[in-house]
């Protein structure tokens, strides 16, 4: 058998043998990779360069880097393998040139020590590995890999061919050019003028070899208790406090500071992130269905007849509440009526998922359709038990009141002047004449203070506080919206600071749709609901709203259950902002009319902010295509109506184009 054959079979058992996975890459990638003619100039030139504009710790992060896998094979200091040279003198034993030759020509020039021999035996194995002893009657191969050594013995041997070097052609040419002289910077100082490799270089390759974050050992009470006087709740009794302190002062005391730290337990979901230690079980609670709701209440109804009404207003009717009945805004229409009840909330997640559901037996409802002509729902006039729908059908107002005339429901429809509850317009008596107060207890924390201004929690209606917003109007007083669809107007927040006081509560509307957004202008107060952004008027000056008028319903509301609206910000040319769940951010004319998205992808936003350059904050909530809690800033100046809103990520990307990125995460 010739040479050349015998060379053919040993390169073909070697590629259907278990020769190393090392090798098989590197000659996958030395067939892709075109091989760069040699060039003096060329080398000359990265030697200048790599002095003058390289970096040595940024070379020793390329050169730890595990795409690059210098330090598989390569030991610089007590750090890396043995399949090649020990570079931990390298400086000192070979020129800059040498070096950089090694890089780019790695077969140019390879040490007898580190060529790599194949050996086909006699029966038909395939051995490879360095060759590092040789006798009379054997040879001795190391395995690159493991540093196994391999006894052959010569009688043995069919054929041995000499290779070359394991180091592939092209490892550098997925690097950038000043990657490229970071990494000739940093190997130029290994061992040069007998020098050891510095501490930081030390820092940088020992870091590369830790595999994820660095972990410290810690507790979870706040370095100090007494600016959280709510960590001692059952709710936060999985809560880390503090933790970003307490893992800065840890390995600020250590001698190497770590490449990569890790990010608060928090963010991570299982028992403190996301839901947190919170379970269905946690947050079920049936309170709102013992509250004294009153004549109306908006909500999503799901009716018998399996007819979700996403902007529901249902009313109760008769002298005695004889019937209930469900106005739909969008179509001027009653889509439900029925008798025995009004609605009810599911315990599940206090009640904020499910919507509204009929309590009773449905009734007929009367024959009906919507209007063929233009069509504008104005709001609802609440006077005592009544209540009253206002709209626009073509340029003609109209006053809508539902009632019961011998226990079936009617409604009495007709223009303003002509209609019978006409004066209702003027405002009507006051529901909730009641003065509730609470005490106000001064905060002593340094520094800053925290006052805590209680809340009327046993009143009258046992209605319930899960605050949404609040703004204050001129007088120094406020006004506070709940979730459960409340507004509150509150007194007495001027007792001085430090001096304990008396918050006087009146309640001045209820029965809104999820208020979670509040602003007082000088031309009203607007809430912004589920349903619409309403503008509370109280026509009569009694501290109670009259008129709950739909100021703006132009954006798309949504039956889901987490599709939540929040937030409400007006800028200075009157505009309103607001941030869905299902649409994004979304800005509002200042005449109501009409709304527009300004930007997308936001995975529940629970809130707003306006900037004073205008633009708009946006907080997100952890979850799917959130990686953590993030707050993004959204500009609000004018844009080419060809580009589309910038996007955030929720729901992933857009257009083919990446995500915005977020002013911070948290």
């Amino acid at each position: 058998m010739t040479l050349t054959i015998r060379v053919l079979i040993v390169l073909m058992c070697v590629l259907h043998s278990s020769v190393s996975t090392a090798q098989q890459q590197n000659a996958a990638r030395d067939a892709a990779v075109k091989e760069l003619s040699y060039d003096a100039e060329l080398v000359a030139k990265l030697a200048a360069d790599s002095q003058s504009h390289g970096d040595a710790t940024r070379g020793a992060a390329v050169f730890s880097n595990a795409k690059l896998a210098c330090l598989s094979c390569h030991k610089v200091g007590s750090h890396g393998g043995t399949v090649g040279p020990d570079l931990s003198a390298l400086a000192k034993d070979r020129a800059l040139s040498h070096i950089i030759e090694s890089l780019l020509w790695p077969r140019r020039e390879v040490k007898p020590e580190f060529t790599t021999w194949t050996v086909l035996t006699v029966d038909g194995r395939v051995v490879t590995g360095y060759k590092v002893d040789e006798t009379e009657q054997d040879i001795t191969l190391k395995d690159p890999a493991s540093g196994k050594m391999m006894s052959i013995t010569k009688g043995d041997i069919d054929e041995e061919v000499a290779g070359s070097t394991l180091m592939p052609n092209g490892l550098t040419a997925a690097l950038t050019h000043q990657q490229q002289l970071d990494l000739i910077r940093f190997l130029s100082n290994l061992g040069r003028d007998g020098q050891s490799l510095s501490a930081e270089l030390q820092r940088v390759i020992a870091h590369s070899q830790m595999h994820g974050p660095a972990k410290f050992e810690f507790t979870a009470a706040p370095i100090h208790p007494e600016r959280w006087p709510n960590s001692t709740l059952p709710v936060n009794r999985d809560r880390v406090y503090d933790f970003y302190t307490k893992q800065a002062e840890h390995f600020r005391q250590q001698h190497h500071v770590p490449m990569l730290l890790s990010a608060s337990p928090e963010l991570d979901g299982g028992q403190q992130g996301h839901f947190g230690n919170q379970i269905e079980t946690d947050w079920a609670d049936n309170r709102w269905n013992e509250t004294l709701l009153g004549s109306v209440q908006a909500g999503v109804l799901r009716t018998g007849d399996r007819k979700t009404i996403a902007r529901a207003v249902c009313v109760q009717i008769g002298d005695y509440n004889e019937l209930s009945a469900c106005f739909n805004p969008d179509t001027l229409t009653y889509d439900a009526v029925w008798e025995g009840g009004f609605v009810s909330f599911s315990s599940v997640r206090h009640g904020f998922l499910g919507g509204l559901k009929m309590e009773g037996t449905p009734q007929s409802l009367p024959k009906q359709r919507s209007p063929q002509q233009e069509f504008t729902y104005r709001g609802y006039y609440r006077h005592g038990n009544r209540i009253v729908f206002a709209y626009r059908i073509g340029d003609v107002e109209y006053l809508d009141a539902p009632w019961v005339s011998d226990g079936r429901f009617t409604h009495e429809v007709a223009p303003v002047a002509q209609h019978s509850l006409r004066d209702i317009v003027h405002g009507g008596p006051s529901l909730w004449p009641q003065l509730l107060e609470t005490r106000i207890v001064p905060g002593n924390g340094r520094p800053f203070a925290i006052d805590t201004i209680e809340l009327p929690v046993d009143n009258p209606w046992k209605a319930l506080f899960f605050c949404g917003d609040h703004d204050f109007l001129p007088d120094g007083s406020a006004l506070l919206c709940t979730m459960q669809g409340d507004v509150w107007h509150v007194t007495g927040l001027d007792s001085g600071v430090g001096e304990p006081g008396i918050a006087r509560w009146k309640r001045f509307a209820s029965g809104l749709h999820q208020a979670l957004g509040l602003v007082v202008a000088p031309d009203g107060v607007y809430v912004q609901c589920r349903d619409q952004l309403t503008r509370l008027n109280d026509l009569n000056g009694d501290g109670e709203a009259d008129f709950y008028e739909c100021f703006c319903n132009a954006f798309v509301t949504s039956p889901g259950g987490h599709d939540y609206i929040c937030g409400l910000q007006r800028d200075q040319e009157g505009y309103f902002y607001m941030a869905s769940s299902n649409q994004g951010l979304v800005r509002m004319s200042p005449d109501g009319l009409t709304a527009s998205v300004v930007a997308t992808g936001f995975r529940n936003p629970d809130g707003l902010g306006l900037l004073p350059d205008g633009s708009i904050t946006v907080p997100c909530s952890e979850g799917t295509w959130t990686p953590a809690s993030m707050i993004c800033q959204v500009p609000t100046g004018p844009r080419a109506e060809s580009d589309p809103p910038p996007h955030f990520g929720f729901g992933g990307p857009r257009d083919n184009r990446p995500p915005e990125l977020p002013l911070a995460y948290l």
